[in-house]
């Protein structure tokens, strides 16, 4: 993992093919087995995974906490490359996601790039969110 200014890099090699690794982060029947920090249930409220076409989630936290997050996907390329603004409801603006799906043998390294946040903070919180989501995928997977 890296940090550069106010933006967060990770990566994470899922022992996936890229096709399957695209298909949990698009796909409405895969994303709401996995995506979100552990201890949370996400509702996938709207999933339109083509460019220009939007997504909303709520995360539900197990102390009764509703978190929504929405945004638009500007890339859309299988099973490379997904690009998607990111937006909870409580914050004005938005920032932005990119992931790429590299194939690495028989699986797939998954490099995520999340840029503009407003703090150090705010990426620090990101960070975790992001790591503990990746294990949730990581067990999705197996």
């Amino acid at each position: 993992m890296s940090h550069s200014g106010c933006t967060l890099t990770l990566e994470r090699f899922f022992e996936a093919p890229p096709e399957r690794v695209f298909a949990a982060w698009t796909e409405t029947q895969h994303l709401a087995r996995w995506f979100g920090p552990e201890n949370v249930v996400t509702e996938i409220v709207e999933n339109t995974p083509a460019v220009g076409g939007s997504y909303r989630f709520l995360m539900h936290e197990e102390g009764g906490a509703v978190h929504g997050l929405s945004g638009v996907y500007r890339v859309v390329d299988p099973p490379t490359k997904l690009v998607m603004t990111w937006k909870w409801d409580t914050v004005e603006a938005s920032t932005l996601v990119t992931v790429d799906f590299v194939p690495r043998g028989e699986g797939t390294l998954v490099q995520l790039k999340h840029e503009g946040f407003p703090s150090r903070d705010v990426l620090d919180n990101h960070e975790q969110g992001w790591t503990s989501t990746w294990e949730c995928l990581e067990r999705a997977l197996a």
